[in-house]
This record gives structure tokens, C-alpha cells and sequence, in this order.
């Protein structure tokens, strides 16, 4: 059996708040074409650290370690919100040039250990037998986005406002 189903039976509403969470965060970036770097970084920091604490709950159950992919994830998520939140809004007020190239750093490592462990996820259940091909196509294109984030890093993270929506429209 595919072992996200009992998961995804239980905890039905956690993936969809994840993806509701994601979409609002999208609208809010699409929406906001002034946006300052300081709610830029604050609005980051929160959707990473309420995404991530959102798949923390799914660990807050008897659950055996086919969830070890999501506690791995969402506890690295958890750790980049944090670290955005409070290390660039910090950064953001003493060093605003500093923060403008770090914060598409986070945000693509934070894409990049996602689309990893997609891919170990899959992997996992490949070797069991299921057909996990839109998983590891998610995975690629999570792997390819995070990774041009971190290469383009230079233009800021305003800059890079319009492409970080679309990103967490379509993961949402």
C-alpha cells in the first residue's frame, strides 16, 4: 500500500493548509508590488516556518519511519523559516545589501533539500513497486528552481519577488 495514503486519510487538512499557505503567500508576493525587503523577508520567514510546522504536526502520532522523509524535511524547513525569520529580519534592519542576497539563498536551499528528499521519498517507493513519476517530476523542477535561485542570487530578493510567487502558486 502506499504509505502517504493513511496520511494523507488522517491528515487530509494539514496538506491542504500547506497548500492554501502556499498560494496565500504567491497572492500576497503577486499583489504587493512595492513590497519593502524588511515584509519581504518577514513573509518568507513566516511561510517557510508555517509550512514547516504544519508537516511537523504530521509526526505528532503513532506513525512508523516511512514518515522519516517529512520529519527530515520539515525540521530542515523549520530551521531555514527560523533562520530567515529572525536572522534577516535582524540582518535586513543593520545590513539591508546582506540580506537582499542572502534571503534567495535560504529560500532556494530550503527548495533545493525539498526537491532531495522528494526524490529520496520517491525513490523509496519506487523500489516498492508504485508509480511515483509525478512525484519525481515535482522533485526535478524543485531541484531546477531552487538551484536558479541560488545562481541568481545577485539580482536580490525583490528582484526575484515575481518568480518566488510563481513558485509557491504552483507548489500550493
Amino acid at each position: 500500500m502506499f504509505p502517504m495514503f493513511p496520511l494523507l486519510a488522517r491528515y487530509w487538512w494539514v496538506f491542504g493548509a500547506r497548500g492554501v499557505l502556499a498560494i496565500l503567500y504567491g497572492i500576497f508576493l503577486l499583489l504587493s508590488a512595492g513590497l519593502t525587503l524588511h515584509a519581504f523577508v518577514i513573509a518568507t520567514g513566516l511561510f517557510v516556518l508555517l509550512e514547516s510546522l504544519l508537516i511537523l504536526f504530521l509526526i505528532f502520532g503513532r506513525h512508523d519511519e516511512k514518515i522519516l522523509i517529512a520529519l527530515l524535511e520539515s525540521g530542515i524547513g523549520t530551521c531555514i523559516g527560523l533562520i530567515i525569520l529572525f536572522g534577516s529580519t535582524l540582518g535586513s534592519l543593520l545590513i539591508p545589501s546582506v540580506t537582499s542576497f542572502m534571503v534567495p539563498i535560504y529560500i532556494g536551499s530550503w527548495v533545493i533539500l525539498t526537491g532531495l528528499f522528494g526524490f529520496i521519498h520517491a525513490t523509496r517507493l519506487r523500489s516498492q513497486g508504485h508509480d511515483v513519476w509525478i512525484i519525481g517530476l515535482s522533485s526535478f523542477v524543485e531541484l531546477l528552481f531552487g538551484a536558479w535561485l541560488v545562481f541568481h542570487r545577485n539580482e536580490g530578493a525583490i528582484s526575484l519577488q515575481w518568480p518566488i510567487a510563481a513558485y509557491a502558486l504552483l507548489f500550493g
